[in-house]
C-alpha cells in the first residue's frame, strides 16, 4: 500500500548525507546478468575508485529507479571497478548502481551499519503512524469462536476502529440454475429475475453447494469479488482459477454485515451485568488496554462467526531498499528527522545531543501538522463544512 514514489534506498541516502557518510553512486560498464557469483564491472571514477565505498555484505540497488531494479548484496570487492554479486535480472550498460552503505570504519568499528539505520527508518515510520493513524486497513474476515470473548488483534494493527459481524442466518441466498467457468471467468445464471440494484460489482459473494465442488468457496468464508451483473440481475460473473467446466445447483450468497456498537467493558457491564455471562449473537465490541492490547465482544458468542475489522496499521519492521513507505511522500521527510535523532543519540564519535534535539523537534512538528490536518478533515466532513 505505497502512497508515494520514494523508497527506503532514497531516504537512506538522505540520512547518509546528513551524517556525513559517502553515498555510492556509479554506473555499469557493460551488460550483465542474470546469474550467480557474477563479476560486475563499473565505469571507472576519479580520483576515488568506483568501489571505494563497497564491502562484503553491503546492500546496493542495481538498476536504481529502473523497471529492472533489484536489491543486491555485495559478496566481495575484487578491484577498483569490480565486485562480485548475484543478479536476478538482466541489466544493460549505463544503468545506475546506487546505495548508502555507511562504510566509515566498517572493517573495525563502524559508526553506523546499514542494517541499523534501515531499522531506525522502520522504527521512525511506525512511531509516526502510532502518533498519527494515517493509514487504515480493512482486514478480511476474521473468526470469532463459540464461547470466546477475547479476540486476537491482526499482526500489523495499531488500534481498532470498526467491527462488523456476519451472521450466516442473515445472508441472502440466490439459487443457481447453471454455472460455467471459461478461461478463468465464472458465469452464473440465476433462474429468478432480480433487480441488478441488489448486486454491487466489487463486493464479495459466497458460492456454496454447487454440484462441481471446484466452483464453491474453498472454506466456510472465502469470497469472490463480483465483477459484472446483467441489467436484469440474473447473470453474474466473477474471476476464479480452474479448468473450463459446467455445473449446476447450489446458490450464490450475498453476505450481510452488521456493525457492532463500540463500548468499554465497564459500560457494557453496567448496562447489562450479565453481558459477559450470557451467550448470544455478539452486539457490541470493546478494546482492552490492560496488559497486552486486545479486543473482545459481548455477549459471549453462541456460535462461530466472521467479523470484518477496520484498524489503523503500522509498517513492516523489516524493510528492504526497494520498499515504499506507508506514510505519504509529503510526510517522509519527518521520518528522516526521527531517523537522524536515533543516529545522533547513539553513543559513539558522532553522538550529538543538540542535533538530536533539533531532529526530534522537526519530527514532532511533522506529527503536529499531520494530526491537525486529519482533525480538520474529520471536523469538516462531520460538520458538512
Amino acid at each position: 500500500m505505497a502512497l508515494g514514489q520514494r523508497q527506503v534506498v532514497d531516504l537512506l541516502a538522505e540520512v547518509s548525507y546528513h551524517t556525513v557518510e559517502p553515498v555510492f553512486n556509479q554506473t555499469l560498464a557493460s551488460p550483465i546478468g542474470p546469474g550467480s557469483n557474477l563479476t560486475i564491472t563499473l565505469n571507472p571514477s576519479s580520483p576515488i575508485p568506483a568501489t571505494e565505498y563497497l564491502y562484503a555484505g553491503a546492500l546496493i540497488v542495481v538498476g536504481w529507479h529502473g523497471a529492472d531494479a533489484e536489491q543486491v548484496t555485495v559478496q566481495s570487492v575484487t578491484g577498483n571497478n569490480t565486485f562480485v554479486a548475484s543478479l536476478v535480472n538482466a541489466h544493460v550498460a549505463g544503468e545506475s548502481v546506487f546505495g548508502a552503505t555507511f562504510p566509515t570504519q566498517v572493517p573495525t568499528d563502524p559508526v553506523w551499519t546499514q542494517a541499523e539505520v534501515i531499522g531506525y527508518i522502520a522504527q521512525a515510520q511506525n512511531e509516526f503512524l502510532t502518533k498519527v493513524p494515517l493509514i487504515f486497513e480493512l482486514w478480511p474476515p476474521e473468526t470469532i469462536l463459540l464461547g470466546q470473548v477475547y479476540q486476537t488483534v491482526p499482526n500489523t494493527a495499531i488500534e481498532m476502529e470498526r467491527v462488523s459481524l456476519n451472521n450466516p442466518a442473515n445472508n441472502i441466498d440466490f439459487a443457481i440454475g447453471s454455472i460455467t467457468r471459461l478461461n478463468g471467468t465464472v458465469t452464473a445464471v440465476i433462474p429468478t429475475s432480480t433487480s441488478s440494484d441488489t448486486w454491487t460489482p466489487g463486493l464479495p459473494i459466497l458460492v456454496l453447494g454447487v454440484s462441481n465442488n471446484t466452483f464453491n468457496s474453498v472454506s466456510n468464508y472465502v469470497t469472490f469479488p463480483l465483477e459484472t451483473v446483467s441489467p436484469d440481475g440474473t447473470t453474474l460473473t466473477w474471476a476464479q482459477t480452474g479448468s473450463n467446466t459446467t455445473s449446476s445447483g447450489g446458490f450464490v450468497e450475498r453476505p450481510v454485515w452488521t456493525r457492532l456498537y463500540e463500548g468499554s467493558q465497564m459500560q457494557i457491564a453496567m448496562q447489562n451485568p450479565q453481558a459477559f455471562g450470557n451467550m448470544g449473537i455478539p452486539q457490541k465490541w470493546f478494546e482492552d488496554r490492560a496488559g497486552i492490547y486486545g479486543w473482545g465482544v459481548s455477549p459471549v458468542p453462541n456460535a462461530g462467526y466472521f467479523v470484518e475489522l477496520l484498524t489503523s496499521i503500522r509498517g513492516s519492521e523489516s524493510l528492504g531498499l526497494l520498499d515504499y513507505f506507508l506514510v505519504p511522500d509529503v510526510f517522509v521527510m519527518y521520518l528522516k528527522f526521527k531517523t537522524l535523532q536515533f543516529c545522533w543519540t547513539k553513543d559513539g564519535v558522532q553522538a550529538s545531543p543538540s542535533l538530536a534535539r533539533y531532529a526530534g523537534a522537526r519530527f514532532d512538528f511533522g506529527v503536529m501538522l499531520a494530526d491537525r490536518y486529519l482533525r480538520n478533515v474529520v471536523m469538516k466532513v462531520g460538520g458538512n463544512g
